[in-house]
Order: C-alpha cells, then sequence, then structure tokens
C-alpha cells in the first residue's frame, strides 16, 4: 500500500540514521508549521545540529536542511530573485580546518511527464504551458548558479557545494561550478550515477563539488524509492 507521510518521514530518517553521516543536506523540506521543524527533525536525528531556512509558499513552507555532528560556526542564505528555490550556507571547523558547506536548489523545469506526453500528442494549451516553464527555468537556474558562486568568491573559508542542481551534467548549471570545483562523482563514483529516479539511469542532476584539494574516497547513489530523487553518499578527505 501507498506510505503516508509521516511513514515515508520517518522511513527517510532511519535511512538517514543508518548512513550515520557527519554532514547531510536536504532540499525541498515541505511543512505546514516551520516552528515545529526543530523538535521534529531533532526528535529523529539524535546527535546532529540542526540548520534550515523555509520559504512561505501558498499553504505550506519549504526549504533546505542542513544537518551536521558538528556545531555551526556561522550560517546564512543565498535567496534567488524571484524563485522559491536558495542556497542555504553553513560553516564548520573540523581537525582544524574551517570550511563552509553550501546546501543548493537550483529552478527545475516544473515539468511533469504527463504534460511532456500532452504536448507531443498535440495538446497546444498544455504545450504552450510546458515551454514557458522550461524557458523560466532555463534563464532563472544560471543566474542563480552564478549568484552563489559570487558568494563563494566573497567567502572567508573553503566552500563544498551540494545539492539539487536540477541540471545534467552537459549543462552551463554544471560547467559553471565544475570549472572551480571537483565533482565527487568524476572522482570516485561508477555507472552512471544517476540521482533522478524518472529518467534513471540518464539523469544525474544532483551532486557534490569539493575543493581541489580535497579528495572523494567514494560516491553512491543508493536506489530506495522515498522520494523522486535518489541520495547521493559521498566520503570526503580534506586536502593537507
Amino acid at each position: 500500500g501507498k506510505m503516508s507521510r509521516e511513514e515515508c518521514m520517518d522511513s527517510v530518517f532511519a535511512y538517514l540514521r543508518r548512513q550515520d553521516a557527519d554532514i547531510i543536506c536536504l532540499q525541498e523540506y515541505v511543512t505546514g508549521n516551520p516552528t515545529s521543524l526543530k523538535s521534529l527533525v531533532g526528535a529523529r536525528m539524535p546527535g546532529y545540529n540542526i540548520e534550515y531556512y523555509l520559504l512561505k509558499g501558498r499553504d505550506s513552507y519549504c526549504g533546505n536542511i542542513t544537518l551536521s555532528r558538528m556545531k555551526s560556526i556561522g550560517k546564512g542564505k543565498v535567496l534567488f530573485e524571484d524563485s522559491s528555490n536558495l542556497a542555504l550556507y553553513s560553516d564548520y571547523v573540523a581537525g582544524g580546518r574551517k570550511f563552509r558547506v553550501y546546501n543548493c536548489h537550483f529552478e527545475s523545469y516544473a515539468i511533469s511527464m504527463s504534460n511532456i506526453w500532452k504536448s507531443l500528442t498535440g495538446d497546444r494549451e498544455t504545450l504552450q504551458k510546458t515551454e514557458n516553464k522550461y524557458r523560466k527555468s532555463i534563464v532563472r537556474r544560471p543566474k542563480q548558479v552564478n549568484d552563489v558562486l559570487a558568494h563563494i568568491e566573497d567567502s572567508p573559508v573553503e566552500a563544498l557545494v551540494c545539492g539539487d542542481f536540477n541540471d545534467n551534467p552537459m549543462s552551463y548549471t554544471y560547467h559553471r561550478v565544475s570549472h572551480d570545483l571537483k565533482d565527487t562523482f568524476i572522482e570516485a563514483g561508477r555507472g552512471f550515477g544517476a540521482s533522478y529516479s524518472a529518467f534513471w539511469p540518464m539523469l544525474r542532476i544532483d551532486y557534490v563539488f569539493i575543493p581541489e584539494d580535497w579528495h572523494a574516497v567514494s560516491h553512491g547513489t543508493d536506489r530506495i524509492k522515498f522520494s523522486d530523487h535518489y541520495p547521493v553518499v559521498t566520503e570526503l578527505v580534506a586536502g593537507e
């Protein structure tokens, strides 16, 4: 049978606890009540510090959460013009080394498979709507990426960038970020590594990017069915 939202959330957090990661970045967390987020997530993720930022939508709040075994020594956000997407950043110290983690969610195409099908079968109105959504995201996403990269340039510490980029490795978005940072999949991944389940195995849109002197020891994508995205799991070592 179909899982309730509560059961799905419990399963996701049980999976995350098993991973025992030092840092966990979640995007598109939706809640009707942002004040309960800390207690709700905190109860399911003991031992983790929680940073989050949610934007108010029509009837709910949606945003990003970063969980960490370390306490953050600084945090902030990069909000994008005319968008419900954002980047949340948190600063940490580990082994005497300071670094910043950007947890990003860039503009999606917001196009459903059923609308693509309708457009293909000649529904002109759906075609027009689909085209408009596509145009908007094509224009917005590069701007959002540039906003984050400009923010990184002003960062007093080295930066790691991860999240849902809603774009593939052939895109401007990807090339712009990978010009300055390393893709952990390229360094330690295998196979297709696709993270978007609707188009598996062809679509890799969730990434972890690290500074040149960091190293990815492993990079994997677990095909678990709690979301339309598969989680990306990577083990990192900071450079000397």
